[in-house]
């Protein structure tokens, strides 16, 4: 059982680490504002991104793009997201990136494009997102490799209850959108 937790936390801890790296590759926000449970995050350029809590969801928020304001009104582009739990990652250029979900055994990124209002990219991701230059950079599940001699913790992972899971390393192009998922490159994640 302590293993388990120790196994746990350890995968806690490394999307806490993940995310606070990300964090500091996005835009910086010049200003942030919060009143009755609405977020503004307002960027140099009069772009703001406004949250409120989703009333169709127990969990993430409903998301505003509004220009020179923080006020929700008539003057706003709302983010059309389905029922799930979406939180703002942060803005590169006219790129919004949003998390999708609430599991640490694999989740879903969304790209948003200010430039033509809807989503541009999705995929699904374990372990940490990072942004390289001009590339987003991340570990996609492999549900077809069941090759699992490259982790290293498989036997004693899998006594304590864990599933191993492979994942291909894919580089996103984030002018074009074009991919790469380097095959030969593998990484093992364990989930519950």
């Amino acid at each position: 059982m302590k293993k388990i937790l120790v196994g746990l936390l350890g995968i806690v801890l490394v999307n806490i680490v993940s995310a606070e790296k990300l964090q500091t590759s996005f835009e910086s926000v010049v200003k942030q504002t919060s009143q009755a449970n609405i977020t503004c995050l307002s960027y140099k350029d009069g772009v703001n991104v406004v949250s409120k809590p989703n009333k169709d969801s127990n969990a993430g928020n409903q998301y505003f793009i509004i220009q020179n304001s923080c006020v929700i009104g008539k003057n706003k582009n709302i983010i059309k997201t389905p029922n799930q739990a979406y939180y703002y990652l942060g803005r590169v250029g006219k790129l919004l990136f949003f998390d999708v979900g609430t599991s640490t055994n694999g989740r879903k990124f969304y790209i948003y494009s200010l430039k033509s209002n809807e989503f541009v990219h999705s995929d699904q991701y374990v372990g940490e997102l990072q942004l390289n230059n001009k590339n987003f950079e991340y570990w996609k599940p492999n549900l077809t490799n069941q090759d699992f001699s490259s982790c290293s913790e498989y036997t004693q992972m899998k006594e304590n209850g864990l599933q191993a899971q492979l994942a291909d390393y894919v580089v996103l192009n984030l002018k074009t959108f074009n991919y790469k998922i380097d095959n030969k490159v593998n990484k093992c994640f364990y989930t519950q």
